[in-house]
């Protein structure tokens, strides 16, 4: 902390492992583990729900994709990332098979990316199947910055 605290702003950053301050945003593309937590009034419990998804950056705004899972769910979000604070909107297509049969959900979410640029979590919110407002936890993690059909079929086989 001494050397970081003795350096200039942007070598400080690097000593931390954080990206150096350039007044861009870092670039965020890569395949990453997304995952959400919902309370679900119909099981009277909570519950998880993890996608691997593709994230794809130009300027400060992020277009977010699930990779295809055996479930049949598809999770998108478009951010607009400013500083370490993404926000936009989400919507997820659940499984055809699975307890909500297909529905199609969306709200909004607000994310704090940490400042080594491999994790947004926060928080989102939007309404369930009653009209009740709802929200949670999500958080998003690095898993690799390759977006190569090699590296997408190895998260695709893993849900």
């Amino acid at each position: 902390l001494t050397v970081a605290a003795a350096a200039p702003e942007g070598e400080a950053a690097a000593a931390a492992g954080a990206p150096a301050p350039t007044g861009e945003t870092a670039n965020l593309s890569g395949i990453w583990r997304s995952e959400y937590a919902y309370y679900s009034t119909g099981r009277a419990a909570e519950f998880t729900d993890v996608h691997y998804v593709v994230v794809r950056q130009q300027d400060s705004n992020l277009s977010i994709e699930s990779l295809p899972q055996l479930s049949g769910s598809v999770v998108t979000m478009h951010l607009t990332v400013d500083g370490l604070t993404a926000t936009g909107t989400w919507e997820e297509r659940t499984s055809p098979t699975g307890y909500y049969k297909g529905a199609v959900y969306r709200g909004a979410i607000q994310l704090l990316l940490s400042p080594s640029g491999r994790r947004m979590s926060g928080r989102w919110i939007g309404f369930g199947k009653n009209f009740q407002i709802n929200n949670g936890d999500w958080e998003l993690n690095l898993e690799s910055r390759s977006l190569s059909q090699r590296s997408r079929a190895v998260y695709e086989a893993k849900l």
